[in-house]
């Protein structure tokens, strides 16, 4: 049965150029100023996993126009930095494909600011350096409802103009989950813009700015609650897990939306074929 697998990645975008930052590879839009982060997910081929409104910007209500194409930056499976003049490389992601949208987003929910881009044929582990998670990283539906206001997260990306100029080098942010709502939150696309769009969304309290949009969010345990260690934890929370994908930002407020991993996962599931292992939870206990 295949197996989804998970890349970590993230994007910052520069003015017309593919040039991007990233923890494992980056996203960065052909023509549009922004900075925006993601998390990709393999089976056979791979699938990117970003905030909608990167790939998507009429949704959000941005003032950019809708892209064609993005850009994946990774790190070169074979690079020699006595030899090699950089160790990156970009990998041009289309949107669309034979008049059709390359990527899924949750048709029968518009308040869900994530989507799910098909790279399948642009980036393979034989040309570039990076490693593959399963899906069984998001956090299930009874870790979910377990989790709580308080509770450790952490972000990775990287930061504008801190990339690096022969490797990609990740930055990781930690804070706590600050509120879960029980309704849709309205949110701008951008600084001194209306809030025109209703999305479904957690608050983390972690400072990430509007450039860090599409940053995968982990649960983080205690050092003690972790799997092998002597004290076992209440409420079954004892691995890291993604429990989101950041979607927007107050900046100012340290404070991010989170869009939850459960909305994520209806995308792939929703978009998956039958025979496909969507498992979520820990490996060892299936």
């Amino acid at each position: 049965m295949p197996k989804f697998k998970l890349v970590l990645v993230s994007r910052w975008s520069f003015h017309n150029r593919p040039h991007s930052s990233t923890l494992i590879c980056c996203l960065a839009r052909a023509s549009a100023d922004g900075k925006v982060n993601g998390l990709a997910l393999t089976t056979g081929g791979t699938l990117l996993i970003t905030a909608r409104h990167i790939v998507d910007p009429a949704w959000a209500y941005c003032s950019e126009p809708q892209p064609t194409m993005i850009y994946l930056r990774l790190n070169k499976k074979h690079y020699d930095p006595a030899k090699d003049e950089s160790g990156i490389d970009y990998a041009p992601i289309p949107l669309i494909v034979n008049g059709k949208n390359n990527y899924f987003v949750r048709a029968d929910d518009d308040k869900v600011g994530a989507a799910v881009v098909d790279v399948a044929f642009s980036i393979s582990q034989d040309k570039y350096d990076f490693i593959p998670m399963r899906l069984s990283v998001f956090a299930n539906p009874d870790e979910i409802k377990n989790l709580r206001i308080g509770d450790a997260v952490a972000s990775a990306g990287l930061l504008p103009k801190k990339s690096g100029e022969q490797r990609n080098y990740p930055f990781f942010k930690f804070g706590q989950i600050s509120n879960i709502p029980d309704e849709p939150v309205w949110i701008s696309c951008e600084k001194n813009m209306p809030e025109l769009r209703l999305e479904r969304v957690w608050f983390v309290a972690i400072n990430e700015v509007s450039g860090a949009s599409g940053s995968p969010i982990f649960y983080v345990p205690p050092d003690i609650c972790l799997m092998g260690g002597f004290i076992h934890c209440t409420r079954g929370l004892d691995r890291v897990m993604i429990i989101g994908v950041q979607s927007s930002s107050f900046d100012g407020a340290d404070v991010a939306g989170m869009t939850p991993i459960e909305d994520v996962f209806k995308i792939i599931e929703q978009t998956s074929p039958p025979n496909v292992d969507l498992y979520r939870g820990d490996e060892t206990k299936r």
